[in-house]
C-alpha cells in the first residue's frame, strides 16, 4: 500500500529545529565591542594601528575592521591613509553635549578662571559618574610645569583630592571627618608621585554635592604653608560657586 506523504513521520530539517539566535544579545555584544574600540584610545595614544587596537581590546582584527565601518559611518572613528585609526568628530560633539547637560559651565568657568589667576595653579571641576570622576571643566596654570589632565578624562574616586572630596561630601570614604574639620581635602603624590592637589565640594540647591573644584600642580609647589593659602582661596571659590548654584556648604 502506498502511504500518502502527508502521513509519513518525516523529521524536520535541522535548520527548522535549531534554536534561533538571540538577536538582542548579539546586538548588545556588538555595541560593547564597538565601545571597546573607541575606549582604546587615550591622550598618549590618539592614533592606533589595527594591531594595537587588537592588542588593547582583545578583539580579532576582522571584528575590528567590520565594526570600524559602522563607527566610521557614525563619525566616531576615522582611518587615515596610512591605515591608523583615530577618534572621529562625532565624539567631540558628544563631549560638548555631555558638558552642556550639566549646565555648570556658565557659572563654573568664571570661578575657575579667577581661581587659576589668583593662585597660579590649574583649576578644575569634576563631577561624579557612578564609580569614577570626570573632569568637566579645566583652566590651565600659566606655569611651564603643571599637571596634565584633559576635559573629559576619567579618574578613580578613591584617589586624588577632587575624587576624595566628592566621596567625603556624600559621607563616604575615610576623609569625611577631615572634610568636616578642615573644609578641604588634599592629595600628595596619590595619582602620580610628582603631582599634588587640593579640593572642596560644591553643593546645589537641594543641599547635595554636585561637583568638586580643585587646584593641582607639582608637589614642590604644594608645601604645607602653600596649602594653607591655597585652601583659603579655594574654599572661598567653592562657597561662591555653591552660592551661585543655590546651595551652601554644610556647617
Amino acid at each position: 500500500m502506498i502511504v500518502p506523504m502527508s502521513y509519513i513521520d518525516v523529521p524536520p530539517p535541522a535548520a527548522a529545529i535549531a534554536p534561533k539566535p538571540n538577536r538582542d544579545k548579539e546586538g548588545v555584544a556588538a555595541v560593547g565591542r564597538a565601545l571597546a574600540i573607541v575606549a582604546a584610545f587615550d591622550e598618549r595614544n590618539p592614533r592606533l594601528t589595527l594591531a594595537e587596537l587588537a592588542k588593547r581590546t582583545g578583539l580579532y582584527k576582522s571584528t575590528i575592521l567590520r565594526l570600524s565601518v559602522s563607527l566610521d559611518r557614525a563619525g566616531f572613528l576615522t582611518r587615515d591613509s596610512d591605515g591608523a585609526f583615530r577618534i572621529g568628530p562625532a565624539a567631540l560633539k558628544a563631549g560638548h553635549l555631555y558638558q552642556a547637560a550639566f549646565k555648570l559651565g556658565d557659572v563654573a568657568l568664571p570661578v575657575l578662571r579667577n581661581l587659576a589667576e589668583e593662585t597660579g595653579e590649574t583649576a578644575s571641576l569634576y563631577v561624579r559618574e557612578k564609580d569614577v570622576r570626570v573632569c568637566l571643566h579645566r583652566v590651565e596654570s600659566n606655569h611651564v610645569v603643571r599637571s596634565i589632565v584633559r576635559e573629559g578624562d576619567r579618574r578613580p574616586l578613591g584617589k586624588g583630592a577632587t575624587g576624595k572630596a566628592l566621596l567625603a561630601a556624600e559621607g563616604q570614604g575615610p576623609d569625611y571627618d577631615k572634610l568636616r574639620a578642615d573644609g578641604y581635602i588634599t592629595s600628595l603624590g596619590e595619582v602620580t608621585p610628582e603631582s599634588a592637589a587640593i579640593a572642596v565640594p560644591v553643593y546645589g540647591a537641594d543641599g547635595r554635592v554636585v561637583a568638586a573644584i580643585g587646584l593641582s600642580g607639582p608637589t614642590q609647589r604644594f608645601a604645607a604653608h602653600a596649602i594653607d593659602m591655597l585652601a583659603a582661596t579655594l574654599k572661598r571659590a567653592g562657597a561662591e560657586l555653591s552660592r551661585q548654584l543655590g546651595g551652601t556648604a554644610p556647617s
